[in-house]
Parts: C-alpha cells; structure tokens; sequence
C-alpha cells in the first residue's frame, strides 16, 4: 500500500481513537496511584500522556509500519518519578 495512503488512515484512525488513549492513561495512572498510596510510598509525581497526533504521524513517517493501528504500541504512558538515595533504600528494605 502506499506509504501516503497508510499515512492518512493512520491519521484518521488515531484521530478517531486518540481519547481512548488518554481515557486509558488517566485510568492506570489513577490505579498505580492507589496502589503506591495503599503502599504507603512516597513519590515525587506520577504523569499519564497519551501520543500525541503529531507524534504518532511522525513514528508512523519512517516507513517500517504498515499497520499502524495494530504495530504502533506505545499510544499511552505512565511516569512515576521516584525518590532516590535513602528514600529507595527505605521503600526497598
């Protein structure tokens, strides 16, 4: 298929799907949240994204997806920054 083709369904898929992403990153980031408050441990922050349009279209530019519905796999994330020196070895003791 043409890479201009894949490009456009690409974009009109995320597009369509994009606040699935971010629905899904909001609700994981609100469980590891609990389970770090249940925990008792003390972070400094915890973030969630979803990719953004721009950041998908540019992945998907390189020209190895021919799928990128189904091969691009990174469409939301967590960051949980942590503590370290003694308050890792507090947390892992």
């Amino acid at each position: 298929m043409d890479k201009e083709i894949i490009k456009a369904e690409a974009n009109r898929w995320y597009l369509q799907n994009q606040s699935l992403y971010k629905k899904l990153a909001k609700k994981i980031q609100d469980i590891i949240s609990e389970v770090i408050k249940d925990s008792n441990i003390d972070i400094h922050s915890i973030y969630s994204r979803e990719k953004s349009l721009e950041s998908f279209i540019k992945k998907i530019e390189n020209g190895k997806y021919d799928n990128p519905a189904k091969q691009v796999t990174d469409l939301a994330g967590i960051r949980v920054i942590a503590y370290v020196g003694m308050m890792l070895i507090k947390y892992t003791n």
